[in-house]
């Protein structure tokens, strides 16, 4: 499949397969807009090591991903700081997430239903 281009800058729709591995679902889910921090990635992703999905993501798929410092309250209140990670919503990071998606991660793109032309009596 060639390279896909979405003009819109937004995340376009896509059905999941069956089966997917972590960096599959971290990228899907980042993809469609969505922050991730490591307990959250934990516990919506069934990924325990964040930092390493993070940089597979970076170094061998070439996914830009934003990351700042937060500070959240951690085991019997202590409060902890934890990098809360955001794919960075260029038009052509978008695209590069997107052909990841497709061509690696086997997503498949939902195609636009054409309306039925109206046929005169």
């Amino acid at each position: 499949m060639g390279n896909l281009t979405n003009t819109t800058a937004e995340p376009v729709e896509l059905i999941r397969p069956k089966r997917m591995n972590k960096v599959g679902r971290v990228l899907y889910y980042l993809y469609q807009g969505g922050t991730l921090n490591r307990f959250e990635a934990g516990t919506k992703l069934h990924d325990t090591c964040l930092n390493s999905t993070i940089s597979e993501l970076k170094k061998k798929l070439g996914i830009i991903i934003d990351s700042h410092f937060e500070v959240i309250t951690g085991y019997q209140g202590q409060k902890t700081k934890v990098k809360r990670y955001s794919l960075t919503r260029t038009p052509h990071n978008l695209d590069t997430a997107l052909n990841k998606l497709v061509e690696v991660y086997h997503y498949k793109l939902v195609l636009p239903r054409s309306k039925p032309e109206l046929v005169p009596k």
